[in-house]
């Protein structure tokens, strides 16, 4: 059975320092149960303050928006500084982008303070690769020697991020064995080599792209958004 790890209130410090999600996330889980995963997350945002404000809001709208008509342009949107400002994620090249940021701004009747952000993969195609590793038992993970503790959608460094559990003896002995009937070239495996040859074997094994948080078990620093009520 997979096992998934409940998310918590992230940072996104590869982006913008000290941040909480307007409207919520979808990692560590399948995409499809969002509404669990808002639930808890809503909880976590009471702390920060940010819970029920009107940026909070315009950033729900925003996520309602770019999924249910712009899924192309939209990649994700996030609250800075526990609520100061929200920052919208786009990809510029498609079509629709412009009309999206048309959209936005007509959403923005009470001149909050939001800023844009231009990335390369849409939310709805992170979240696709997201939903295709939840699909993988965890027999099937650890089979690869891919100890994964949860993982999710990341539009700012267009991958999906996984967060590893520090790996067994036999986790580094199977990533190896794998790496090889794969064809992967890559050094001796250790504790510090498995973080880069995991991310290797996701990415041969599940198509798209795949990269390892920096530390084992460490928080997730991510830019990602969720669309449940």
């Amino acid at each position: 059975m997979r096992r998934t790890k409940s998310p918590h209130p992230w940072k996104l410090t590869s982006l913008i320092g000290g941040v909480i999600l307007a409207g919520g996330i979808a990692a560590f889980v399948p995409v499809s149960t969002s509404a669990a995963t808002h639930s808890r997350l809503k909880a976590a945002q009471m702390t920060c303050g940010a819970e029920g404000t009107p940026l909070e809001y315009f950033g729900g709208s925003v996520n309602v928006l770019g999924e249910n008509s712009y899924a192309d342009v939209f990649a994700g949107s996030l609250i800075s500084e526990c609520g100061s400002r929200l920052t919208v994620a786009i990809v510029p090249s498609a079509p629709d982008s412009r009309a999206f940021l048309n959209a936005v701004a007509a959403l923005d009747t009470g001149n909050l303070p939001y800023t844009v952000r231009d990335v390369s993969k849409s939310w709805a195609t992170l979240a696709e690769l997201t939903n295709t590793l939840a699909s993988v038992s965890w027999t099937e993970q650890k089979a690869a020697g891919l100890a994964i503790q949860g993982f999710g959608p990341d539009p700012s460094t267009d991958t999906v991020v996984v967060t590893l559990e520090a790996p067994a003896a036999q986790d580094l002995a199977a990533v190896d064995s794998e790496a090889n009937e794969l064809g992967l070239s890559h050094p001796a495996v250790t504790a510090a080599t498995y973080p880069s040859l995991a991310a290797q074997v996701l990415t041969a094994l599940y198509g798209g792209r795949f990269s390892v948080a920096p530390a084992y078990g460490a928080p997730l620093s991510l830019f990602a958004n969720h669309f449940g009520s």
